[in-house]
C-alpha cells in the first residue's frame, strides 16, 4: 500500500549505510492532514506526495469530518511504524494539535 511505501522509504535513503554506523536513529514524521486545502500545501512545501487513497478520501469527506479522515490514516500509519520498530514518531503539529490529541486518545485504546 501507499502506507507501506513511506515507510520502507528511510531504508531507500541515500548514505543510510554511514546513518546506522554512526548509530543515528531516522525519525519519521507525519502530518496530519486536517483540511482539504492540504492537499496542495502540503506537498509544495514538503517536496512529498499524498498517496491518491487519501486524497480521494479527503475529496469525498462531508465538511467538517476531514480531520477525522486525515486522523484516521496517521493513526494507521503510526501503528505500523511502531509495530515496525520505529525508535519514535514525530508529529508535525502546526497549529493542528488538536488532530495529534485525537490521534493519541485512539492510539492509547
Amino acid at each position: 500500500t501507499s502506507r507501506r511505501r513511506h515507510t520502507r522509504s528511510a531504508s531507500s535513503s541515500r548514505g543510510l549505510g554511514d546513518v546506522y554506523k554512526r548509530q543515528v536513529p531516522i525519525i519519521p514524521g507525519l502530518k496530519i492532514l486536517t483540511m482539504r486545502k492540504h492537499l496542495q500545501t502540503i506537498p509544495r512545501a514538503f517536496h512529498c506526495e499524498i498517496p491518491s487513497e487519501l486524497a480521494d478520501e479527503i475529496e469525498k469527506a462531508p465538511d467538517g469530518h476531514v480531520t477525522d479522515v486525515g486522523v484516521e490514516w496517521a493513526l494507521a500509519q503510526t501503528r505500523e511504524l511502531l509495530e515496525a520498530d520505529v525508535p519514535a514518531v514525530h508529529f508535525y503539529v502546526m497549529s493542528a494539535a488538536r488532530a495529534v490529541n485525537m490521534l493519541m486518545a485512539k492510539l492509547n485504546r
